[in-house]
């Protein structure tokens, strides 16, 4: 950027400066007794190009406004590249309320300007120069102070170095990392109370499927119970019915015999007597029976008796073989219900024989998780329904029945009759009421236990589910832990590479500065001093070739302390010239020479026209310069003047 004009109305001590036709190479050179307004020039163009000033904050800069007046106005015209014609006009206005405003655009477009505002102005021209003004007060820009080393932790150098966002990513990571600690030490104290209630649970991992062992063995025994009772009433009930059928068809047999046997009699009777007087009428009973008519009967004739007896015969003998297949008839009812009792006396040796579920189940009042089942092989006898004092000591508290199982010996007889269908309805139904309550025994039995085991499952399965449900939770809370934990390793390393490239560009900016300030101490020094050793915090020893090593700043005498921190505030200029890469530069230097000796003044003088080409444009600022001093242009400042044309 080299400056082509600069304009300022009521701006400081000038209610008119106009500076045009600026050389853009060589030494302006700007004097005067002090309060003359020499510092003005270069506040000026510090308020043209960022609306402040060195001296005045954005808060006070409506104190830069000149005394008695109510409005300022500042403008300057600059190039940005060699050979590029464009020439660029910004403009500020500033007034004692405190309205600023800003305009930048081309010179010659016209009143169009491409950036208006404050803001807009800020960007545009940023975007166009490439620094800010803090850079440019530490490199472009010496105002009226000690020349001072710069700090190497300065945000400028950094700047200027290339570091600044790497370390603001830097910190960003960091920030993050502290943050994600932070994340991971609460996700741990969730964790740990999460683990907290799991131990106060303390879940029993088998106490569920005993539980549901114990489920599944009081359901069986109950559906056993309840399964072998209805079988029981069923058979009962079919063997009453099939009682009162075969009493009724027995009956019948022994009614149609009875009379059966009386018609034999009459039949045989009735033949015998028609046969003997038939064939043997001279036999004694022929002869006997024959007179007994005669005298009962007198008046029938013995032919009519012959037919009588016949007769009588025939028919009984027709009644006996009717009477007969009634009785076939009767006594195949009675052969197909004797075999119907079989079904019952099956049930019946089962049950005094087999061994049921439900006699396996020891119950305990307790706790369902105490329910066991018999082993094996474990004694009959024993598992009678009937609880034994062994298996109460086994089973602690086991509740004795008051109903008693039925005998087996008389369940075994009353079945091997039922069997033949001896046995009577009233045993039988004596014998199933007998069992029945036994069984309705058991099955309250095994309701209450059933309805306590269920809900101990409920309850335990309910655990269960909330043991799960904080697995899941920690198990979640592990991986959001991993995914911090992995975001921490990744921003560590991403700060160990950011660290390395500080490093690396550090170092590369300070090998630029020593480079460029061995190009130009020698000059300031008259050869004396050739090389600066510049730690990475900027701390500068200078070589001495008189003594031959390095020597502190302040072994030197200030005004060669001057020279050189001149001369690295110059190579800080080149440095940001060649970062920007935005062509050639104007210097402004403000009083460099205050503690310098003439001959120290004139040889600075001499060198910085040609100390660099990329900074062409050099303002000096001082209240006079040696004679014989030559400049592309030279500015007398006076006290009690307010205008500078």
């Amino acid at each position: 950027m080299i400056l082509t004009s600069v304009h300022a109305h009521n701006f400081l001590k000038y209610r008119s400066l106009e500076l045009d036709d600026l050389p853009e190479k060589g030494v302006l050179a700007i004097s005067g007794e002090n309060e003359s307004g020499k510092s003005s020039i270069g506040e000026t163009i510090c308020f043209a190009l960022f609306g402040r000033t060195f001296s005045l904050s954005d808060e006070e800069i409506h104190k830069a406004i000149l005394w008695g007046e109510n409005e300022c106005a500042v403008t300057i015209t600059f190039k940005l590249k060699d050979g590029d014609s464009k020439h660029y006009e910004l403009a500020r206005f500033l007034d004692s309320s405190g309205n600023h405003s800003a305009r930048l655009g081309e010179v010659g477009a016209g009143d169009a300007p491409f950036a208006r505002g404050i803001d807009a102005v800020h960007s545009t021209l940023h975007n166009m120069l490439g620094f800010e003004i803090e850079e440019f007060m530490e490199t472009f820009y010496l105002a009226q102070r000690e020349i001072t080393s710069p700090h190497g932790h300065s945000e400028v150098v950094k700047n200027m170095a290339g570091i600044s966002l790497l370390e603001s990513v830097d910190d960003d990571f960091r920030q993050e990392i502290a943050e994600v600690e932070q994340e991971i030490e609460k996700t741990q104290a969730r964790m740990d109370e999460v683990v907290q209630q799991q131990q106060e649970l303390a879940l029993d991992s088998a106490l569920l499927a005993k539980l549901e062992e114990s489920q599944q063995s009081f359901t069986a025994a109950l559906e056993e119970v309840e399964t072998k009772s209805a079988s029981l009433t069923e058979e009962t009930d079919s063997y009453h019915e099939m009682m009162t059928k075969l009493l009724i068809a027995r009956d019948k047999c022994s009614g149609i015999r009875m009379w059966m046997f009386l018609i034999a009699m009459v039949v045989l009777a009735a033949g015998a007597c028609w046969w003997l007087l038939t064939e043997q009428p001279q036999n004694p009973f022929s002869l006997w029976l024959q007179g007994v008519v005669a005298q009962q009967l007198p008046a029938l004739p013995l032919a009519k008796l012959l037919s009588g007896f016949l007769v009588t015969a025939v028919v009984g003998a027709v009644i006996y073989l009717l009477l007969l297949t009634r009785l076939w008839s009767w006594g195949g009812q009675v052969k197909q219900l004797e075999p119907k009792g079989a079904g019952l006396a099956e049930l019946l040796h089962a049950l005094a024989d087999n061994e049921l579920l439900v006699e396996k189940i020891a119950f305990s009042t307790e706790s369902s998780s105490e329910l066991q089942t018999e082993p094996e092989g474990s004694d009959p006898e024993a598992e009678s329904g009937e609880i034994t004092a062994d298996e109460t000591e086994e089973a602690a508290s086991v509740i004795s029945l008051d109903t008693p199982r039925p005998e087996k010996e008389r369940t075994q007889n009353i079945a091997r009759r039922t069997e033949m269908a001896a046995a009577s309805s009233r045993e039988v139904k004596h014998l199933a009421e007998e069992w029945l309550g036994w069984f309705r025994q058991k099955q309250q039995l095994l309701s209450s236990r059933l309805a306590t085991v269920n809900g101990e499952v409920e309850d335990e399965t309910r655990r269960v589910n909330e043991n799960a449900s904080l697995d899941e939770v920690i198990s979640s809370l592990q991986e959001v832990i991993h995914n911090f934990e992995e975001r921490i390793g990744e921003r560590m390393l991403g700060c160990e590479i950011i660290s390395g490239a500080i490093t690396h560009f550090s170092h590369l900016f300070n090998r630029t500065i020593r480079e460029l300030v061995g190009n130009t101490l020698p000059r300031f020094t008259q050869g004396r001093y050739e090389h600066l050793q510049i730690e990475p915090d900027l701390t500068v020893a200078v070589f001495s070739s008189e003594k031959r090593g390095f020597m502190a700043l302040d072994e030197i005498s200030s005004g060669t302390q001057r020279q050189i921190m001149l001369a690295l505030r110059i190579a800080m200029a080149q440095t940001l010239v060649i970062r920007v890469n935005r062509g050639r530069q104007f210097l402004f230097l403000d009083e460099p020479f205050a503690f310098f000796d003439a001959e120290r003044t004139r040889t600075s003088l001499a060198v910085l026209p040609e100390l660099s080409d990329s900074l062409s444009q050099v303002w000096i600022v001082a209240q006079s310069f040696p004679e014989g001093s030559t400049f592309s242009r030279e500015v007398r400042c006076d006290r009690g003047v307010e205008a500078l044309t």
